[in-house]
């Protein structure tokens, strides 16, 4: 082999050897490259934007009855049927029930009966009555007369005993003058005395009858007041009117029922919430049905949990939806604080909506706020101790080119919602590229690829 033949063979050994060096160069690189897409998280980023931040709440609630009537029969006649259903639509005039005519007819006849019973008992005291206020003034007039009798007895008692003692006492006095000179004579002073105890007994007599005189006179007025005073009220005859009365208002309202058949009808659109009547049972003294009125409209209540509250007041707009329907111009009408400080609240709904008692419907509503400078989406905040913090994207100069690190910037929050966070101002830059997504977790100081939009 000659030299020129060993140098071609060289080259040819070393151009083959430095291919082989670039293929596994490229191997290498490909590997390497492999291996960072595979571990290197890959990110989402937005940059900060202005924006309001809308605060929605969503519930779920029932539409309830806003007014409900009783509707009223007579108690205690038979139901022969119930034609209508807990939770069935009515209409105004609809039958509700029928009660048996034949009961009522019976019922009707006791009550005629009841009710004659108690006009002849009524006439009865009213004929006894006015017979003892009859005996009454007679017992007054003769209690007046034999008072007047009285009267006039120790009148005349009184004046008679008035004049045997004048009688006496002149006897007495004449004497005396009469035997001034001859009062030591003994016949004479024995005859005084005399004369002086008949004097006495006929004061004694006197003093007697003109207490019988003035028990008499006052005995005369208390005749003549007590004949003038009118005559007690009896209660009886008032009582037996009221009874009467009573029992005629039962037997109108009887025969009223029986004038309709015994037909229990709707007095207005509604539903039935509850019934209480059974057939081949009596009625009962309370209401027969109850009914929703839905000529009156109703209303929808829903409950709302405590963190939502500051964003519901009376007077809020809302909208109702129920299977794809919506139901918009409506607002909170009242709101029930709880215990624990959540809210119930009522939207009264117009007449004419097409919901039913009992149905089901979503609740939304929605708060803006004002216009915020540095809103980024809110599953970029983080939390540690208490404080917020973003991540976010920074380019960075290597020897294998632009690489893109993960940088921590803690902030504050404004306000937020579910879907957004109003940052204060000076943290972030409009340019900021801000990390809300990730394939896997990242840190601060993490190396990472942007995701292509």
């Amino acid at each position: 082999m000659t030299g020129n033949t060993k140098k071609g063979m060289l080259h040819v050994y070393a151009f083959r050897a430095l291919v082989v060096f670039f293929v596994i160069m490229v191997i290498f690189t490909v590997t390497s490259r492999v291996t960072a897409s595979l571990t290197t998280a890959r990110v989402t980023t937005e940059r900060p934007g202005e924006r309001r931040i809308e605060h929605v709440v969503n519930v779920n609630g029932r539409v309830e009855k806003k007014r409900e009537l009783a509707v009223l029969t007579e108690g205690g006649i038979l139901v022969k049927t119930v034609c209508v259903t807990p939770g069935q639509k009515v209409s105004e005039g609809e039958l509700l029930a029928e009660l048996d005519t034949e009961h009522l007819e019976e019922l009707i006849r006791e009550k005629e009966e009841e009710l004659l019973i108690l006009r002849l008992t009524a006439e009865n005291t009213q004929a006894a009555q006015e017979q003892g206020e009859r005996d009454a003034r007679t017992a007054k007039s003769r209690a007046v007369e034999d008072a007047q009798n009285a009267l006039a007895d120790a009148q005349a008692y009184c004046d008679t005993a008035a004049a045997e003692l004048q009688s006496a006492s002149d006897a007495y006095y004449s004497y005396q003058a009469a035997h001034a000179g001859d009062a030591g004579n003994g016949e004479t002073y024995a005859q005084l005395l005399a004369l002086q105890d008949a004097m006495r007994a006929k004061q004694t007599v006197c003093d007697d009858a003109f207490r019988r005189l003035r028990d008499a006179q006052l005995a005369a007025a208390r005749a003549d007041a007590d004949a003038k005073e009118p005559l007690a009220a009896e209660d009886t005859s008032r009582i037996a009117e009221i009874q009467i009365a009573q029992k005629e208002r039962e037997l109108l309202a009887l025969e009223e029922v029986l004038s309709l058949g015994g037909a229990v009808t709707s007095p207005v659109e509604g539903v039935v919430t509850e019934i209480f009547l059974a057939v081949g049972q009596l009625t009962p003294e309370t209401a027969a049905v109850t009914l929703a009125d839905i000529s009156s409209g109703m209303r929808y209540q829903a409950h709302i949990d405590k963190r939502d509250t500051p964003y519901v007041s009376v007077g809020t707009p809302v909208t109702l939806t129920k299977n794809g329907q919506k139901f918009e111009d409506l607002t909170i009408d009242a709101i029930q604080t709880c215990e624990d400080g959540s809210f119930d609240v009522t939207v009264d709904l117009p007449a004419g909506t097409p919901l039913g008692v009992g149905d089901t419907a979503d609740l939304t509503l929605t708060q803006s706020s004002g216009l915020y400078r540095t809103v980024v989406p809110a599953g970029a905040l983080h939390m540690e101790n208490g404080s917020y913090y973003v991540l976010v994207v920074e380019e960075e100069e290597t020897v294998l080119g632009t690489q893109y690190q993960i940088r921590r910037v803690d902030v504050q929050v404004s306000e937020k919602s579910d879907t957004y966070a109003a940052l204060a101002e000076g943290a972030l830059s409009s340019e900021a590229q801000v990390v809300t997504d990730a394939d896997r977790y990242v840190e601060a100081g993490s190396r990472v690829r942007l995701r292509e939009p």
